[in-house]
């Protein structure tokens, strides 16, 4: 399983393939937030949808929060699956949400 996005105002031709190669790639890709900035959320958020259903791929979902995201990606992984985390890294903050986690302490051990 893969979760990621694509950045605010970098690069929009980016995000259709993003999408479709995330759910070639995986056996499920959720798309959620990853420092959207002044873009709309629901912008990035379709085009990577539109990237995986222009190739027929309808294995992912589209969760908007990012901890909300992740709790889904891990509540839902199989015992042998490899969940991803794609994105935000180290970066404990974005500038939509300063005072928000990018998630990463959820996660670990």
């Amino acid at each position: 399983m893969v979760l990621g996005s694509a950045g605010g105002p970098r690069d929009p031709s980016k995000r259709a393939p993003l999408g479709e190669a995330a759910t070639r790639k995986a056996d499920h890709a959720v798309f959620t937030e990853e420092d959207h900035r002044d873009t709309p959320l629901v912008d990035i958020l379709e085009e990577m949808e539109r990237g995986a259903r222009e190739v027929g791929r309808d294995n992912f979902t589209s969760i908007g929060d990012r901890v909300e995201a992740i709790r889904y990606a891990v509540a839902n992984a199989k015992p042998e699956d490899t969940v991803l985390l794609a994105g935000k890294g180290q970066k404990p903050r974005s500038s939509v949400t300063p005072k928000r986690s990018s998630g990463t302490r959820w996660v670990r051990p």
